[in-house]
């Protein structure tokens, strides 16, 4: 990994091509890709950080709606929105 991080067209060729043509395992390469992304562009590297914190946040949305749903119901206020209030003519 050192050179490929001193190297920045090796580092390209190795995040470009297939990892059957590198020689590399699958996670070897993808573990690299990650590696010489943080390295060389840390901005791109912060961005995809982001991105699955986001993605982590979206999937417990649901959960949370529900549960804030569930926090505000009370019989007393279900109650109060099943009544009527009938306005007289004046």
């Amino acid at each position: 990994m050192s050179l490929a991080k001193e190297d920045r067209t090796l580092a390209s060729v190795i995040y470009h091509s297939p990892h059957y043509l590198t020689g590399l395992a699958p996670d070897l390469q993808a573990k690299l890709r990650l590696d010489m992304t943080e390295h060389f562009i840390p901005e791109a590297f912060a961005l995809v950080n982001e991105g699955i914190e986001i993605e982590a946040t979206a999937l417990r949305y649901d959960k949370t709606a529900r549960e804030i749903n569930a926090a505000f119901y009370t019989p007393a206020i279900a109650d109060k929105a099943n009544s009527r209030v009938e306005l007289g003519t004046v």
